[in-house]
């Protein structure tokens, strides 16, 4: 359970500190938005490995089904992207706990 409760609050202090440097961007007017190729499921696959050593202290498996309509590269900020993905997953994980 240690364990577990580490690898969440890394997560979420993790999450916290980008949250917190992109407002200050935003209300600076220098968050800058990129424009590259991103590869949807290299960033679900980089996201799920950050937030399955978590689950596994509690026997929970994360699965992630991308529809074969779902386009393999989209344009867009690919560490944004990844930003809200892993908030997401973060969140989720959060959410699991609490049924447990």
């Amino acid at each position: 359970m240690e364990a577990y409760n580490d690898g969440l609050t890394a997560l979420t202090a993790q999450s916290l500190i980008n949250d917190v440097l992109d407002v200050s961007k935003i209300a600076a007017g220098s968050m800058t938005i990129r424009e590259e190729r991103v590869d949807l499921r290299e960033l679900f696959r980089l996201v799920s490995q950050s937030v399955c050593p978590t689950l596994r202290h509690r026997n929970i498996e994360l699965r992630v089904n991308i529809h074969n309509d779902v386009p393999t590269y989209i344009t867009g900020d690919k560490l944004r992207l990844q930003q809200i993905l892993s908030n997401l997953a973060t969140n989720a994980v959060k959410c699991v706990e609490l049924l447990i």
